[in-house]
């Protein structure tokens, strides 16, 4: 088998687990969040997105986001945003509410994998994080800015 496939096959079966063993279980407030909704969520953490964006953004249809964004605002943790100057066009955020679940969420789950990665040789920790940022840049998506996390 050449080496790329069994690098892939080894990716595929190594990072569900690695990623299960870094946050599942951390004390999350938003568990009982269907993931479609914690999808829509995680985008609307950068800013407010127009439904479209989302719809593009998760493959999803315009009815599937408004369902989706009705629930979130049932929950508190969306708000939609109707623009003053043309009342047909709206985007959605993260309420105050949405933000602080979602920093509470990040902050367990870091603590977490902290307590996991304290075990393993900085050298390879540094490693891991190249590899994976150059994994992303191969894939064409960004990189996310650890400096702001």
């Amino acid at each position: 088998m050449p080496k790329q496939k069994s690098t892939a096959r080894d990716l595929e079966r190594l990072l569900p687990a690695v990623i299960q063993s870094l946050f599942g279980g951390a004390e999350d407030p938003l568990e009982s969040i269907p993931i479609g909704q914690l999808r829509m969520i995680r985008h609307l953490e950068s800013g407010p997105k127009t439904p479209t964006q989302l719809a593009n953004m998760l493959g999803l249809t315009m009815g599937a986001i408004s369902q989706l964004a009705q629930r979130l605002r049932s929950a508190e943790i969306l708000e939609e945003q109707i623009d003053e100057h043309d009342r047909r066009s709206k985007t959605f955020a993260l309420s105050a509410r949405g933000q602080e679940l979602m920093e509470r969420r990040a902050a367990a789950r870091v603590l977490k994998a902290d307590a996991i990665l304290s075990a393993v040789p900085v050298d390879v920790q540094q490693s891991l994080i190249t590899g994976l940022e150059a994994v992303l840049r191969c894939s064409n998506v960004e990189s996310i800015d650890r400096s702001t996390k």
